[in-house]
Protein backbone atom coordinates (compact mmCIF):
# COMPACT_ATOMS: atom_id res chain seq x y z
CA UNK A 1 0.00 0.00 0.00
CA UNK A 2 2.52 2.51 0.59
CA UNK A 3 4.67 1.68 -2.32
CA UNK A 4 1.62 2.25 -4.37
CA UNK A 5 1.08 5.50 -2.98
CA UNK A 6 4.90 6.56 -2.81
CA UNK A 7 4.49 5.86 -6.74
CA UNK A 8 1.30 8.06 -6.76
CA UNK A 9 2.87 10.67 -5.59
CA UNK A 10 6.00 10.60 -7.90
CA UNK A 11 3.62 10.58 -10.32
CA UNK A 12 1.89 13.69 -9.38
CA UNK A 13 4.77 15.42 -8.34
CA UNK A 14 6.60 15.06 -11.81
CA UNK A 15 3.45 15.56 -13.95
CA UNK A 16 2.23 18.40 -12.16
CA UNK A 17 5.06 20.82 -13.41
CA UNK A 18 5.37 19.59 -17.38
CA UNK A 19 1.48 20.32 -17.18
CA UNK A 20 1.67 24.02 -16.01
CA UNK A 21 4.98 24.30 -18.48
CA UNK A 22 2.66 22.80 -21.18
CA UNK A 23 -0.20 25.78 -20.52
CA UNK A 24 2.35 28.27 -19.75
CA UNK A 25 4.30 27.72 -22.95
CA UNK A 26 0.73 26.74 -25.11
CA UNK A 27 -0.77 30.21 -23.73
CA UNK A 28 1.64 32.12 -24.76
CA UNK A 29 2.58 31.05 -28.18
CA UNK A 30 -0.92 30.70 -29.06
CA UNK A 31 -2.33 33.62 -28.18
CA UNK A 32 -1.77 36.95 -30.87
CA UNK A 33 0.84 39.35 -30.66
CA UNK A 34 -0.41 42.10 -28.72
CA UNK A 35 2.87 44.09 -28.96
CA UNK A 36 3.19 44.48 -25.40
CA UNK A 37 6.59 46.30 -23.66
CA UNK A 38 9.25 44.28 -22.60
CA UNK A 39 10.24 43.12 -19.03
CA UNK A 40 11.88 40.54 -17.25
CA UNK A 41 10.68 36.93 -17.73
CA UNK A 42 7.48 35.56 -16.69
CA UNK A 43 8.17 32.56 -14.69
CA UNK A 44 4.92 30.05 -14.57
CA UNK A 45 1.89 30.80 -12.55
CA UNK A 46 4.25 33.30 -10.48
CA UNK A 47 5.12 35.25 -13.48
CA UNK A 48 7.57 38.21 -11.87
CA UNK A 49 7.08 37.40 -8.05
CA UNK A 50 10.58 35.94 -7.66
CA UNK A 51 12.08 39.41 -8.48
CA UNK A 52 12.47 41.13 -5.10
CA UNK A 53 11.14 44.72 -5.16
CA UNK A 54 11.71 45.48 -1.53
CA UNK A 55 9.50 46.86 1.15
CA UNK A 56 10.91 50.76 1.56
CA UNK A 57 12.79 50.63 -1.53
CA UNK A 58 10.82 49.72 -4.45
CA UNK A 59 10.57 52.69 -6.47
CA UNK A 60 14.76 52.53 -6.89
CA UNK A 61 14.60 48.52 -7.91
CA UNK A 62 11.82 49.57 -10.19
CA UNK A 63 14.32 52.30 -11.46
CA UNK A 64 17.60 49.82 -12.41
CA UNK A 65 14.84 47.57 -14.16
CA UNK A 66 13.50 50.37 -16.09
CA UNK A 67 17.64 50.59 -17.44
CA UNK A 68 17.51 47.43 -18.64
CA UNK A 69 13.76 47.38 -19.96
CA UNK A 70 13.10 50.86 -21.39
CA UNK A 71 10.64 53.56 -20.00
CA UNK A 72 7.80 51.55 -20.81
CA UNK A 73 7.47 47.68 -18.85
CA UNK A 74 5.49 45.04 -17.81
CA UNK A 75 5.26 43.21 -15.10
CA UNK A 76 2.96 40.05 -13.74
CA UNK A 77 3.04 39.23 -10.31
CA UNK A 78 1.02 35.34 -9.94
CA UNK A 79 -1.76 35.16 -11.93
CA UNK A 80 -3.09 38.74 -11.94
CA UNK A 81 -3.54 40.72 -14.94
CA UNK A 82 -0.06 42.17 -16.36
CA UNK A 83 1.45 45.85 -14.67
CA UNK A 84 2.77 48.16 -16.73
CA UNK A 85 5.52 50.68 -15.17
CA UNK A 86 6.38 53.59 -16.57
CA UNK A 87 9.69 54.96 -15.13
CA UNK A 88 10.39 58.29 -16.84
CA UNK A 89 8.59 61.87 -17.51
CA UNK A 90 7.42 61.18 -20.68
CA UNK A 91 6.05 57.97 -20.34
CA UNK A 92 3.88 58.78 -17.53
CA UNK A 93 2.36 61.47 -19.57
CA UNK A 94 2.00 59.10 -21.71
CA UNK A 95 -0.41 57.06 -19.61
CA UNK A 96 -1.93 59.83 -17.55
CA UNK A 97 -2.21 62.94 -20.18
CA UNK A 98 -2.42 62.03 -23.71
CA UNK A 99 -4.96 58.15 -22.57
CA UNK A 100 -5.87 59.00 -19.32
CA UNK A 101 -9.42 58.01 -20.81
CA UNK A 102 -8.28 54.53 -21.61
CA UNK A 103 -6.43 54.26 -18.08
CA UNK A 104 -8.79 55.75 -15.93
CA UNK A 105 -11.04 53.09 -14.97
CA UNK A 106 -10.16 51.14 -11.83
CA UNK A 107 -10.94 47.24 -10.78
CA UNK A 108 -13.32 48.18 -7.70
CA UNK A 109 -13.52 45.17 -4.83
CA UNK A 110 -16.15 43.40 -3.80
CA UNK A 111 -17.13 46.07 -0.56
CA UNK A 112 -17.59 48.84 -3.22
CA UNK A 113 -20.26 47.14 -5.57
CA UNK A 114 -23.24 47.41 -3.30
CA UNK A 115 -26.05 49.02 -5.56
CA UNK A 116 -26.64 52.88 -5.36
CA UNK A 117 -22.66 53.57 -4.35
CA UNK A 118 -20.50 52.15 -6.83
CA UNK A 119 -22.44 54.19 -10.14
CA UNK A 120 -21.89 57.40 -7.94
CA UNK A 121 -18.69 57.36 -6.97
CA UNK A 122 -16.07 58.99 -7.96
CA UNK A 123 -12.72 56.97 -7.21
CA UNK A 124 -14.36 53.75 -8.69
CA UNK A 125 -17.22 54.42 -11.23
CA UNK A 126 -16.28 54.37 -15.16
CA UNK A 127 -15.10 57.82 -16.61
CA UNK A 128 -18.65 58.40 -18.09
CA UNK A 129 -20.81 61.96 -18.65
CA UNK A 130 -22.37 61.60 -15.68
CA UNK A 131 -18.74 61.00 -14.10
CA UNK A 132 -17.70 63.96 -15.45
CA UNK A 133 -20.78 66.11 -14.23
CA UNK A 134 -20.02 64.90 -10.49
CA UNK A 135 -16.42 65.42 -10.69
CA UNK A 136 -16.92 68.76 -11.83
CA UNK A 137 -19.50 69.56 -9.41
CA UNK A 138 -16.81 69.10 -6.51
CA UNK A 139 -14.52 70.76 -8.20
CA UNK A 140 -16.52 74.24 -8.29
CA UNK A 141 -18.67 73.38 -5.00
CA UNK A 142 -15.75 71.62 -2.45
CA UNK A 143 -12.52 72.33 -4.10
CA UNK A 144 -12.89 75.82 -5.28
CA UNK A 145 -10.87 78.70 -3.73
CA UNK A 146 -13.69 80.01 -2.12
CA UNK A 147 -14.96 76.74 -0.34
CA UNK A 148 -11.05 76.06 0.67
CA UNK A 149 -10.58 79.72 2.01
CA UNK A 150 -14.02 79.12 3.82
CA UNK A 151 -12.77 75.83 5.64
CA UNK A 152 -9.58 77.15 6.67
CA UNK A 153 -10.28 77.52 10.34
CA UNK A 154 -11.05 73.84 10.31
CA UNK A 155 -7.97 73.19 9.21
CA UNK A 156 -5.79 75.28 11.55
CA UNK A 157 -7.79 74.13 14.38
CA UNK A 158 -6.85 70.43 13.59
CA UNK A 159 -3.12 71.61 13.24
CA UNK A 160 -3.45 72.78 16.48
CA UNK A 161 -4.87 69.82 17.89
CA UNK A 162 -1.79 67.87 16.42
CA UNK A 163 0.60 70.12 18.12
CA UNK A 164 -0.72 69.67 21.71
CA UNK A 165 -0.51 66.20 21.12
CA UNK A 166 2.87 66.10 20.18
CA UNK A 167 3.26 68.35 23.27
CA UNK A 168 1.67 65.42 25.60
CA UNK A 169 3.93 63.09 24.04
CA UNK A 170 7.41 65.12 24.37
CA UNK A 171 10.19 62.58 25.22
CA UNK A 172 7.90 59.43 23.94
CA UNK A 173 8.02 57.62 20.50
CA UNK A 174 5.38 58.73 18.64
CA UNK A 175 3.33 57.38 15.48
CA UNK A 176 1.77 60.35 14.20
CA UNK A 177 -1.35 57.79 12.56
CA UNK A 178 -2.44 57.90 15.90
CA UNK A 179 -3.94 61.12 15.78
CA UNK A 180 -7.42 61.18 14.24
CA UNK A 181 -6.61 64.12 11.46
CA UNK A 182 -4.47 61.12 10.21
CA UNK A 183 -7.40 58.61 9.36
CA UNK A 184 -7.95 55.90 6.81
CA UNK A 185 -7.40 56.89 3.26
CA UNK A 186 -4.60 59.56 4.54
CA UNK A 187 -1.85 57.02 5.49
CA UNK A 188 0.35 58.20 2.70
CA UNK A 189 0.22 62.01 4.41
CA UNK A 190 1.45 60.42 7.79
CA UNK A 191 4.25 58.06 6.38
CA UNK A 192 5.39 61.31 4.50
CA UNK A 193 5.60 63.58 7.75
CA UNK A 194 7.49 61.22 9.07
CA UNK A 195 10.26 60.67 6.46
CA UNK A 196 10.42 64.67 5.72
CA UNK A 197 11.18 65.00 9.57
CA UNK A 198 13.62 61.95 9.69
CA UNK A 199 15.32 63.65 6.76
CA UNK A 200 15.54 67.16 8.15
CA UNK A 201 16.66 65.16 10.97
CA UNK A 202 19.39 63.60 9.50
CA UNK A 203 20.79 66.77 8.03
CA UNK A 204 20.65 69.34 10.47
CA UNK A 205 21.91 71.95 8.48
CA UNK A 206 18.90 72.00 6.15
CA UNK A 207 16.70 72.20 9.27
CA UNK A 208 18.34 74.77 10.39
CA UNK A 209 17.62 76.41 6.76
CA UNK A 210 14.01 75.21 7.23
CA UNK A 211 13.47 76.90 11.02
CA UNK A 212 14.93 80.14 9.95
CA UNK A 213 12.15 80.74 7.01
CA UNK A 214 9.61 79.52 9.41
CA UNK A 215 10.83 81.93 11.99
CA UNK A 216 11.40 84.85 9.15
CA UNK A 217 8.11 84.28 7.33
CA UNK A 218 6.11 83.13 10.59
CA UNK A 219 7.84 84.46 13.81
CA UNK A 220 8.21 82.94 16.76
CA UNK A 221 4.96 81.57 19.40
CA UNK A 222 2.76 82.09 16.16
CA UNK A 223 -0.05 79.95 14.98
CA UNK A 224 0.97 78.68 11.48
CA UNK A 225 -2.01 80.02 9.04
CA UNK A 226 -3.78 79.13 5.35
CA UNK A 227 -1.91 82.31 4.17
CA UNK A 228 1.62 81.35 5.84
CA UNK A 229 1.76 78.34 2.79
CA UNK A 230 2.53 80.18 -0.09
CA UNK A 231 5.24 81.81 0.97
CA UNK A 232 7.07 78.95 2.39
CA UNK A 233 9.23 77.83 -0.80
CA UNK A 234 11.99 75.64 0.93
CA UNK A 235 8.83 74.00 3.11
CA UNK A 236 7.56 73.14 0.13
CA UNK A 237 10.90 71.98 -1.48
CA UNK A 238 11.95 69.69 1.30
CA UNK A 239 8.16 68.14 0.98
CA UNK A 240 8.82 67.34 -2.74
CA UNK A 241 12.27 65.76 -2.03
CA UNK A 242 10.30 63.93 0.47
CA UNK A 243 8.16 62.52 -1.83
CA UNK A 244 11.16 61.94 -4.47
CA UNK A 245 13.27 59.68 -2.33
CA UNK A 246 10.46 58.25 -0.32
CA UNK A 247 7.20 57.89 -2.64
CA UNK A 248 4.46 56.34 -0.35
CA UNK A 249 3.33 54.42 -3.44
CA UNK A 250 5.18 52.31 -5.64
CA UNK A 251 2.20 51.69 -7.70
CA UNK A 252 -1.05 52.71 -8.82
CA UNK A 253 -4.80 51.23 -8.19
CA UNK A 254 -5.16 48.30 -10.86
CA UNK A 255 -6.87 49.84 -13.47
CA UNK A 256 -9.21 47.70 -16.46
Amino acid sequence: MDHRLALVLQLVLFTLPLILLLSYLFKRFSSPNKNLPPGPFQWPLIGNTNLNLGETQTHLNLCDLSRKYGPIMMLKFGTTDPLMVASSHEAAAEILKTHDRICSSRYPPNSVKAPGYFEHSMVWADCSEHWKMVRRMWRTELFSTKMLDSQASIREEKVGELLMFLRRKEGQVVQLSDEDIFGAGSDTNSCTIEWAMSELIKNPDKLLKLEDELANVIGHDREVRDFHLENLPYLHACIKETLRLHPPLAFLLLTR
